[in-house]
């Protein structure tokens, strides 16, 4: 199987427990497409931003052991079997289970899953139980069972957590949120140390079993890890395959892009990233051309929906209604806000999918030209979260941009309902309170609920009677309004340190640079484009430039703490490392405060798991073919090094096109390599 990237490698050597190649790069032994599930790294330690290993390591050997031992175990086992038919969300019980089941908010079928007799864990939220039935909150997917033993579910743990905080569908924080498991699989093949392996095993097969049941039940995406999963059916589980076939078949339905901008754009672009690593990694014919159906169908509509700007929208108001998110401007067609750090993960998903659509192998989805496209669509959303999303003075992500209300601050629901005539701008309240609140302002913004649709209030007569700054219909309002219940958002900020027109707060977060340094170094070491690499570095280096000694007692969340190193450092620690040790209890590495049950795995998932921080170091590295005196840019030199080669009077030793001689190809590749291109290789 063959992929987009290549470190070379001359030689292998020892670098402390791994070895490395002459670039640099953990040599892991691995077949190919375990490699490019994991990502090239380097080994931990040799960063130049040395605070980031030493964060890193000092996290997670607090974290994982603290995950592990809040493993999900099965309570006491309930009298009776239960039987179900195969749908909804009914069970029959032969024994009467009201009593023990009194007060209880979980049971738990240990039905029979593909790993034997009992291993199922399909958790059921209670709504009822009757002489003979359990009504779950929830319908059951696994299929019919019967004679199958049921479980109380243990109660919160002396931390105040159960079992949710492995399976939660919809989590703000799990133990292995945005994948945390690959992230200890990285820290293996980057230490050799065979603890995180174990670790990264134990976090996978406790997913497997409890938060995906294998492949029948359905957490949201985020939720679902699935870089691990199919590494962990690469590591020794084959037989997982088929499970997490039917686990993708079932997300498939959140990731349709069709419907953007009213869709979550993060939950889509996992289910896509899903897809891609199916098609990577699935060996059998009919599922794999499933993937490769999916992948080229959600791919080329991504493409498609992508704004002019280079972002992906979200109509949130349309998603959610206590969120008044007013488009970028009231003047078709509208651009919605997007958050530069989620928009991450749909950028990771295009990339996973670059790849197999330029992989014509029997494994990759052969789709060359749809490829090409998708990398240009990479290349705008890269440059559109290193130009919009990032603030330039603090060195932060802004949380949203391209709103002009600030939707993280409405008022939900609002006082009173309104009625409004379509083509109309006069807004009639009845029991609302605009002038009393201070809507009246003209810098408020109020979402009409029953259209989903958000309009300006430009000023008001009382508290009953308002202005719109648009006549009602902007959007295609087919009909008048009576008696809708609203909300109200005060508008964003417009003082932006980047090429945004509004930003949310009008402050960038230091704390969600992480989610976003491996996609852009990613692009770098495909296109060798030297200006990817060095928003790479300014990315990591906002991240993890943290002091150079690591996690000491000296070492206070959102303070500098200098010495530090790397380029660009200023010694900022930031939450990435919410989930080490607390200095007030426990020894270094270690930070102030008790963050680890609050936060779980969640800021060490955001920088390490799935968005691959520790890959960026890596792809950094990459040396670009067109860089012929490898001196780490591609320039006027190199142009005229590759011009003596095609007239002869150098050795020609850098044929480009791969053509018997060094010619004017070879050149002209170089010059638009110099110019900011691609450097280009192959026929």
């Amino acid at each position: 199987m063959k992929f987009v990237l290549t470190l070379i490698a001359t030689s292998v050597v020892g670098w402390g427990q791994v070895a490395v190649n002459s670039a640099g790069i953990v040599q892991t032994g691995l077949p190919a497409i375990q490699d490019n599930l994991l990502g090239p790294l380097i080994p931990s330690g040799s960063s130049p931003w040395i605070y980031g290993d030493l964060a890193e390591r000092g996290v997670a050997d607090n974290m994982a052991p603290a995950a592990l031992a809040e493993a999900p175990t099965l309570g006491a086992a309930l009298p009776g079997t239960v039987s179900f038919p195969g749908f909804g969300g009914t069970v029959t019980t032969t024994a009467d289970l009201r009593t023990p089941l009194s007060g209880q908010g979980y049971v738990t079928f240990a039905w029979n899953s593909s790993d034997g007799a009992g291993t199922g864990r399909a958790i059921c939220p209670i709504v009822s139980v009757t002489v003979n039935s359990i009504v779950c909150q929830t319908n059951i997917f696994t299929g019919a069972f019967s004679g199958i033993t049921a479980y109380l579910m243990p109660g919160p743990d002396v931390h105040g957590w159960t079992f949710l905080s492995w399976t939660a569908a919809s989590p703000s924080v799990t133990w292995n949120y945005y994948d945390v498991a690959i992230g200890l699989y990285r820290l293996y093949y980057r230490t050799g140390n065979a603890q995180y392996q174990t670790w990264a095993r134990q976090y996978a097969d406790i997913t497997w079993q409890w938060t995906l049941d294998h492949g029948y039940n359905y957490p949201y995406p985020r939720a679902a890890s699935m870089i691990s999963q199919f590494f962990r059916a690469l590591d020794g589980h084959s037989e997982r395959f088929p499970g997490l076939y039917t686990e993708v078949t079932k997300l498939v339905q959140f990731g349709d892009p069709s419907a953007s901008p009213a869709i979550d754009n993060r939950e889509a672009g996992y289910v896509l990233w899903d897809v891609a690593l199916g098609a990577k990694t699935d060996a059998d014919p009919t599922r794999h051309a499933q993937y490769c159906s999916w992948l080229s169908a959600y791919t080329s509509t991504w493409n498609a929906k992508q704004s002019a700007d280079g972002s992906w929208g979200e109509n949130e108001y349309m998603l959610n209604p206590s969120y008044v998110a007013a488009p970028k401007s009231f003047t078709a067609p509208f651009v919605y806000e997007t958050s530069p750090w989620r928009i991450a993960i749909n950028i990771k998903a295009l990339e996973a999918a670059y790849e197999s659509l330029n992989d014509t192998s029997t494994q990759g989805c052969n789709n060359p030209n749809l490829a090409t496209s998708t990398l240009t669509a990479i290349t705008n959303a890269v440059t559109w979260v290193n130009n919009y999303g990032r603030d330039t003075s603090n060195r932060g992500v802004y949380y949203e941009v391209n709103s002009q209300s600030n939707d993280q601050a409405t008022v939900y629901p609002a006082a009173g309902t309104v009625s409004i005539a379509k083509g109309s701008t006069s807004l009639t309240g009845s029991g609302t309170n605009w002038q009393t609140a201070g809507y009246c302002d003209g810098t408020h913004f109020i979402g009409i609920n029953t259209p989903r649709t958000v309009y300006k209030i430009a000023s008001c007569a009382s508290n009953t009677a308002a202005t719109l700054s648009v006549p009602f219909g902007l959007y295609g309002e087919s009909s008048n309004v009576s008696g809708s219940a609203i909300a109200v958002a005060p508008a964003a900020s417009t003082a932006c340190n980047s090429s945004a027109s509004s930003c949310y707060d009008g402050k960038g977060d230091r704390n969600l640079t992480r989610t976003y340094c491996g996609s852009i170094a990613w692009l770098y070491a495909v296109t060798f484009n030297s200006t990817y690499k060095a928003w790479a570095d300014e990315c990591v280096s906002a991240s993890l430039g943290g002091p150079t000694t690591g996690l000491t007692n000296a070492a206070v969340i959102g303070s500098m703490t200098l010495p530090c190193s790397g380029p660009a450092c200023d010694g900022l620690v930031t939450e990435t490392v919410a989930a080490a040790a607390d200095c007030n209890t426990q020894p270094a590495p270690c930070v102030h405060g008790s963050y680890l049950y609050g936060n779980l795995g969640k800021n060490f998932g955001e920088a390490f798991g799935a968005p691959g921080i520790d890959n960026a170091l890596a792809w950094r590295l990459a040396v670009s073919p067109c860089d012929l005196n490898t001196d780490g840019i591609v320039n006027v030199l190199d142009v005229q090094l590759m011009v003596g080669q095609a007239l002869g009077t150098a050795a020609c030793t850098n044929r480009l096109d791969g053509a018997p001689t060094c010619d004017v190809i070879d050149v002209q590749r170089v010059v638009n390599a110099a110019l900011g291109g691609a450097c280009r290789q192959g026929p």
